[in-house]
């Protein structure tokens, strides 16, 4: 169990073993069942939907598998390991794995549009930078919404109740943040404290195109904001009282 791989399988086990994988994915394939029908006719802005709808889903995931993760086996992997964020980052990584998996349904399915439609699906011709650059863009969410289901977890929080409200308020209100700061200006000051969704999907559909530097932001924005929340939760762990 200590070399990597073999904790990426465990990961993967419990997964299916719980079922927690059954229900996103089902969400996904709704949401882009729903894409395909209402025939969207801007390439970017179907991304940035996308993106939007692949962060509910992934902190759904992340949250619903890390609630369900035994304690008991949780304490015992750690002390085989010995380090606990040799743990936490095969968990991470694992998820992030998963959340990949999405994203290349997701690019799929606007390829089977592109081409049933006689490649003018989305109003214009795409190029292999449009495939590539939506590829990174929508690879850019994976860790803020891996980090966004796991920092409320048992361990930080032990009334699930609240932990569960928490973590769909940020949802909610990362999601809507652009939409808020337009009628209440003063809410762009909370924005900071909240997953930066919103922007992130704000900056693709400014332009109606793919530029690099806007997938450089975004993935600026989802790393710094991920990284914070990982500082934040092992400082938090390592005051807990563990048995290792």
């Amino acid at each position: 169990m200590k070399s990597f791989s073999a904790q990426l399988r465990l990961h993967q086990k419990m997964v299916f073993d719980n079922g927690n994988l059954w229900g996103p994915l089902l969400f996904w394939i709704v949401a882009l069942l729903v894409n395909y029908a209402v025939q969207p006719q801007d390439f970017v802005g179907s991304l940035a939907t996308l993106l939007m709808t692949l962060f509910i889903l992934l902190t759904w995931l992340t949250y619903s598998y890390i609630n369900q993760f035994p304690l008991q086996m949780e304490k015992l992997l750690i002390l085989k390991l010995k380090k606990q964020r040799r743990f936490y980052l095969s968990l991470i990584s694992y998820l992030i794995l998963l959340g990949l998996f999405f994203v290349l349904i997701g690019m799929g399915s606007l390829a089977i549009t592109y081409v049933l439609n006689g490649h003018h699906a989305f109003g214009r011709g795409l190029s292999w930078w449009d495939w590539l650059g939506g590829t990174l863009m929508l690879t850019s969410i994976l860790p803020v919404s891996v980090m966004t289901g796991l920092f409320w977890q048992r361990r930080i929080l032990v009334n699930r109740r609240m932990a569960g409200t928490l973590t769909i308020l940020m949802v909610v209100l990362g999601s809507l943040g652009e939409a808020i700061v337009n009628y209440w200006h003063p809410y762009l000051y909370i924005l900071g404290i909240l997953p930066p969704v919103s922007t992130m999907a704000q900056l693709f559909n400014t332009l109606g195109h793919i530029s690099l530097v806007d997938i450089l932001l975004s993935w600026a924005m989802s790393l710094g904001y991920s990284l914070v929340l990982l500082l934040i939760d092992q400082l938090i762990l390592r005051r807990r009282k563990f048995l290792f």
